[in-house]
């Protein structure tokens, strides 16, 4: 519903910029004044899909470039998931931590430590952007840090923000792992990773969603649950099968043949 929303949002952009008549309002209540209706049911239910946009209008003039930002709803007390946004100041960061270094360029080889798949800087900024590619991303974040990027950021202006975790998966693991550097064909050189600060609970309204409710302690304890109840039928399976060699080794000693053996067995079991 919200990607339909954007995209709806992205075109009433579009075409706000390109029409000739002098319109009224900023561009950003233009483009939610519309009837659009993928629009218009996002704008009539606020609270329900929690909105906040921030559209950054950017001007030049020759050499001076100047930004006006249009904000809707933007609440920095209300807590706002970015996704894969996260994935842009990456790349970004990415590109700078490069640059600063003599040794590595955006067409430098390679691999992080435990994985396979080798791969260089500019393919992993471009699936980011291609395919919008959680591993790709996962990639940049471990030869960056977490504590690294949230500077960065932070020393940039861009905050309140805080990227705490890789993407498609959870981890508590606060450690990026080392980078295995190609310098040529034949050497390769470790780029170290980095401890960095576990994540602090966040004091911001709206963090719990919906009705579902996990616990660590409850989901181990169901784990554990399963796995002794799979062994405890493994088990009892196993003992009527050896409970039924039994039965049949001593009807074949005391009965004839094994015809007798098969009825009694059948009327018995």
């Amino acid at each position: 519903m919200l990607k339909k929303f954007i995209l709806s949002l992205f075109i009433v952009f579009l075409s706000s910029s390109c029409t000739e008549k002098e319109p009224s309002g900023t561009i950003l209540e233009q483009a939610l004044a519309s009837q659009d209706p993928n629009i218009k049911r996002v704008i009539d239910n606020v609270e329900q899909f929690e909105v906040q946009i921030r559209y950054t209008q950017i001007d030049r003039n020759n050499d001076s470039i100047a930004f006006t930002d249009y904000d809707f709803q933007v609440d920095e007390n209300n807590y706002f998931y970015p996704a894969s946004t996260v994935k842009f100041p990456a790349a970004v960061l990415a590109l700078e931590k490069l640059n600063s270094i003599d040794t590595l360029n955006k067409d430098t080889k390679f691999y992080i430590e435990g994985d396979s798949v080798e791969t260089t800087f500019a393919k992993a900024i471009s699936e980011i952007f291609a395919v919008s590619d959680n591993i790709a991303n996962n990639r940049l974040v471990e030869f960056l840090g977490q504590d690294a990027m949230n500077e960065a950021l932070k020393k940039r202006g861009v905050e309140p923000v805080r990227i705490a975790h890789r993407l498609g998966y959870h981890s508590d693991d606060v450690a990026t792992k080392p980078l295995i550097i190609y310098i040529n064909d034949s050497t390769t050189a470790i780029f170290e990773g980095t401890v960095n600060t576990s994540p602090k609970p966040l004091e911001l309204q709206g963090i719990k969603k919906g009705k579902g409710f996990s616990s660590s302690s409850i989901i181990a304890i169901s784990y554990r649950i399963i796995r002794y109840t799979r062994i405890i039928i493994i088990w009892i399976a196993s003992c009527w099968c050896s409970i039924h060699i039994y039965i049949y080794r001593i009807i074949r000693i005391f009965l004839a043949g094994p015809d007798v053996y098969i009825f009694i067995y059948l009327i018995v079991f």
